[in-house]
């Protein structure tokens, strides 16, 4: 092969592939643009508290979206009773101490409702830990105050799992004023001490790590996962929520799913 037609053909395969890869810049392009054209990507707007009035449909989610904080969210969470919710697991019991300093099984403070359990420690400041989780359940109890079918099926727990430090007492003192009118019950809850806490933590997969101080003692800081529970009347975990997923629209369409269930 001349040295002429060797050159030819080394040009020819350069430029098919130079159109090989201006092609493929085309084709990311374009889909970069629909992205950005149709929202993806991006936070979407909380549709409870959109100005669009086609979001929302029904007097029920028009009252929910007075009750809910404007936020914005990763995606929408789907309508009540367009999904199902698979059993996980019975949701452990063990022995815990009210606000009174009472004793209960945890199971009994459930007392066939719907129950959103969630981990927590008051001493928490990382702001993506306990304190949203608190958030969260605070947004919730608020909104059931405009929902009597939602109000009474349902309550929520807050449980410590830094019992040397969360007393009965500090737990009461921790717990949230009463909202206006009826709302769900929300329980902030301690064990008597590590011993009646362990097997709790370890039936719901709950994890910790306590940090130490320079000295080796413990410095009150509690290394754990984010994680709220979804239990039905029957004492079934329905659904478990982590940081990606702790949305209150989200718990609160889950709710209203179970209660469909039952129905």
């Amino acid at each position: 092969m001349s040295e002429s037609t060797t050159s030819k053909t080394t040009v020819e395969k350069i430029s098919a592939e130079t159109w090989v890869g201006v092609e493929l810049l085309i084709v990311c392009l374009t889909l970069v643009f629909f992205l950005v054209q149709n929202g993806m990507g991006t936070p979407s707007q909380d549709p409870m508290t959109a100005s669009n009035p086609s979001v929302v449909d029904t007097p029920e989610e028009m009252d929910m979206a007075e009750a809910m904080p404007a936020t914005s969210y990763d995606f929408t969470a789907p309508p009540p009773d367009s999904y199902s919710l698979p059993i996980i697991q019975t949701a452990s019991d063990g022995q815990v101490l009210d606000e009174s300093g009472a004793a209960h099984s945890l199971r009994e403070m459930m007392n066939g409702q719907i129950t959103i359990l969630s981990f927590i420690y008051t001493r928490c400041d990382d702001e993506m830990g306990c304190p949203m989780s608190t958030m969260v359940l605070h947004d919730i109890r608020n909104a059931t105050a405009e929902r009597p079918d939602l109000a009474d099926n349902l309550q929520l727990i807050s449980l410590s799992f830094d019992p040397a430090h969360d007393t009965p007492e500090v737990m009461a003192d921790f717990k949230p004023g009463d909202v206006e009118g009826h709302a769900a019950q929300w329980r902030f809850l301690t064990t008597r001490d590590e011993s009646d806490l362990a097997p709790i933590l370890t039936g719901y997969g709950q994890s910790i790590n306590r940090k130490l101080s320079d000295d080796m003692s413990e410095s009150g800081k509690i290394f754990h996962l984010l994680r709220v529970y979804l239990i039905d009347k029957t004492g079934q975990v329905r659904n478990i929520y982590g940081l990606g997923f702790l949305d209150p629209r989200l718990l609160l369409a889950d709710v209203e799913t179970l209660l469909l269930e039952e129905n």
